[in-house]
């Protein structure tokens, strides 16, 4: 099997897809903190959400598939990485209507947070 694809995560969640492997087939997941398996699951759905564990920033997740024969070999792993960084660049800042002749009124959109909270924002004139 192909290593799952990610299609989302955060602090708390990983939310995973794959490929099917034919009619009848369940499938595995295995996630792992380096060699130490954290979790093991069995589904007939082609997605999943996992439940990320506090303390882990770097998860290594496999999938293999399962039918009446027994298991097929665990796919190469999917490396995702947790770990706290700085938010992303802000692209679009806008004025908006004036409240008065000495203010100015700006609005954003939230950059992504890279698993760390946004506490402030610095605004530079």
């Amino acid at each position: 099997m192909q290593a799952p694809t990610l299609i989302s995560k955060s602090v708390g969640k990983i939310e995973l897809k794959w490929v099917s492997a034919g009619a009848n087939i369940q499938y595995e997941i295995v996630m792992l903190d380096g060699e130490k398996e954290l979790f093991k699951t069995t589904t007939k759905d082609l997605t999943r959400n996992l439940k990320t564990v506090d303390g882990v920033e770097i998860y290594k997740i496999k999938i293999r598939a399962l039918n009446q024969c027994g298991y097929g070999p665990l796919s190469d792993e999917l490396l995702v990485n947790l770990s706290k960084g700085a938010p992303d660049k802000m692209n679009t800042v806008r004025q908006t209507k004036p409240s008065g002749e000495c203010s100015v009124k700006l609005l954003w959109d939230k950059p992504k947070s890279n698993n760390s909270p946004i506490t402030n924002y610095i605004i530079s004139i």
